[in-house]
């Protein structure tokens, strides 16, 4: 079982990458991603060096020396070597490679080499260059300098500061556990305690330190959990699933969180960030899947890089996820799926920007670093309400792929809505009159709108329905109508023209004035009784069409739906003066 976790950690991203599609990339929950380097060559890990550039880390892609060897599946493969490992440093505009020349295999779909960079307390810059394997294997492979840490001398040849491969196959930190069949390292993840450099080992299971003699010992190892085999194996019983820790990190207190991909069989859930002390390993944050990279700011807030958030052996290919944890323990995913091609690692700048490798397995020359802002909210016609530093994480782990994610959040924050679960929130449901009835109450008394309690009841059909109250409240106010004269079918599902009729009446009960009067702005709703509030609120920027001047006046809206229309009106408010944010 061993050769399907670490060993292959780069052939398993490699793999997942063939079913990734490469496709236009919707809003995230961040601000749009500037393109600050491009051209790169299987860039991994990136760090804020002591000059306050970034720098990444570039596997490369191999050479012309090339001959067949056995795969880590068994299978013959093309291994071509050679020098085109380097570091790129970026710093504004300037892209360069100060460093080049380092081992690089080309490895049938993949490229490995420099797997991460970091500075000493000294400020000296030191490589980390991947293997996947043990020595017998990198003597057929033919560049020493892999499974290696490498300093970076300001001239000369790299000097190899510790043999991560040699101790591994001399001590096997992890022989002793079960699912293990010998020596495995793969370097994959560094950064530095002061001068001494702590290595994450993939194949390895183990967390090693390097002083800055290149003593090497083993900080911590990683057991293995057991769980259920999948159903293609056809194997009684449990099997060991490896921990494969991928990155390391020091906290500006001193503590020391590393973060697990898991090994084969990749279960959903099981990737933890541990933090490690004396030896112990305790998970403190749990539920991630396949983690690649992580990252902390200055502020403690933690930055969690899933290369397959959904497994990468997911049928439908992985789904990659960013995801950060605040310092109260919630956590947002800010970036999802196609909004994250083919990421390989995540830094965080002394300025808060988020800084992203990605394409890491697209080809030669195709991958990129990009620069986020995690203060700044997607939607801007949210952005009065939802101040991404204030919103918490609001638990709901079903909406990560939903492109209203963030507003879900911000209304959850506004006490607007409500889940099915504390982990469910079910965004792509239609939402029921009586459910739409309510969340209006609640956004227009989060909003400070004296509402007139115990309204007489105005509908037959919805007696003993929790939402009763506000439907009544609201029929009281002339915001919502009925069905007929007695009935409000309060279970029905509403029309995305409904809604903005509802927002609008809503709004003019808050305001006590009418949204301005907007441009005719669809071409499928001419003639709708609806017409006019659907002009007003796209003006408004509460709603948007489904491309090509259509707004499909009739659809269902949705949960998610919903969620970004009510606190875009919040916000308009917001920037009125008619209201302020839970946390003002």
């Amino acid at each position: 079982m061993r050769r399907r976790r670490a060993t292959t950690l780069f052939t398993t991203l490699a793999l997942a990458m063939s079913v990734v599609p490469l496709m236009a990339m919707p809003a995230a929950a961040v601000s749009s991603p500037e393109v600050v380097a491009t051209g790169l060559n299987s860039p991994y890990k990136l760090t804020q060096g002591p000059d306050g550039a970034i720098y990444v880390a570039e596997a490369g892609t191999g050479g012309a020396t090339c001959s067949t060897v056995t795969g880590p599946e068994g299978d013959e493969v093309e291994a071509c070597t050679g020098t085109t490992g380097s570091i790129t440093r970026i710093a504004g505009t300037s892209q360069t490679r100060p460093v080049t020349g380092l081992a690089s295999v080309a490895l049938g779909h993949e490229a490995f080499g420099p797997t991460a960079v970091d500075f000493d307390n000294s400020g000296r810059m030191h490589v980390l260059l991947g293997l996947g394997g043990n020595g017998e294997s990198r003597a057929l492979l033919g560049p020493s300098q892999l499974g290696t840490l490498v300093r970076i001398p300001s001239s000369g040849d790299p000097i190899v500061v510790a043999d991560l491969v040699a101790f591994e196959d001399e001590n096997d930190p992890d022989g002793n556990l079960p699912g293990v069949e010998g020596p495995d390292s793969n370097p994959f993840g560094l950064a530095f305690d002061g001068s001494a450099a702590l290595v994450a080992d993939a194949g390895a299971n183990a967390l090693l330190r390097v002083t800055a003699d290149g003593t090497i010992s083993v900080e911590a190892v990683f057991p293995p959990t057991f769980v259920d085999p999948p159903p293609f194996l056809q194997i009684p019983g449990q099997m060991p699933m490896q921990a494969v820790p991928t990155a390391v990190e020091v906290t500006s207190g001193g503590a020391i969180l590393v973060s697990q991909l898991t090994g084969f069989p990749f279960e959903i859930g099981a990737a933890n960030i541990f933090g490690v002390s004396a030896g112990v390993v305790t998970p403190l944050h749990t539920g991630f899947t396949n983690i690649v990279d992580m990252a902390v700011a200055s502020d403690g807030t933690i930055y969690v890089l899933e290369f397959a958030s959904n497994s990468l052996l997911a049928q439908d290919g992985p789904k990659a996820a960013l995801v950060q944890i605040r310092t109260d323990g919630t956590r947002k995913t800010l970036m999802y799926g196609d909004e994250l091609p083919v990421p390989g690692g995540v830094a965080v700048g002394s300025d808060g920007m988020v800084y992203l490798s990605v394409c890491t397995l697209c080809g030669p020359g195709a991958g990129m670093v990009w620069k986020i802002d995690p203060s700044v909210a997607a939607d801007s016609a949210t952005a009065s309400a939802c101040d991404p530093d204030a919103v918490p994480g609001a638990g709901f782990r079903d909406t990560a792929p939903s492109q209203h994610r963030e507003a879900i959040e911000c209304a959850a924050w506004w006490g607007v809505v409500n889940g099915f679960s504390p982990t469910v929130y079910g965004p792509n449901g239609a939402i029921t009159r009586e459910q739409t009835a309510s969340m209006i109450v609640r956004a227009l008394m989060a909003a400070d709108v004296v509402l007139v309690q115990g309204a007489p009841d105005a509908f037959d059909d919805d007696n003993g329905s929790v939402h009763e109250a506000d439907i009544n409240v609201l029929a009281a106010a002339g915001v919502i109508l009925g069905r007929t004269e007695t009935t409000f079918d309060p279970l029905g599902s509403v029309s995305r023209q409904e809604i903005s009729s509802l927002v609008a009446r809503a709004y003019a009960l808050a305001t006590g004035d009418d949204l301005p009067a907007g441009a005719n702005a669809f071409s499928d709703d001419n003639g709708s009784v609806h017409e006019a509030d659907i002009n007003a609120v796209a003006a408004a920027g509460w709603v948007n069409g489904i491309g090509g001047g259509l707004f499909n006046p009739s659809g269902d809206a949705t949960r998610a739906q919903f969620a970004s229309i009510i606190v875009r009106m919040l916000s308009t408010l917001v920037d009125e003066g008619a209201t302020t944010p839970p946390s003002s």
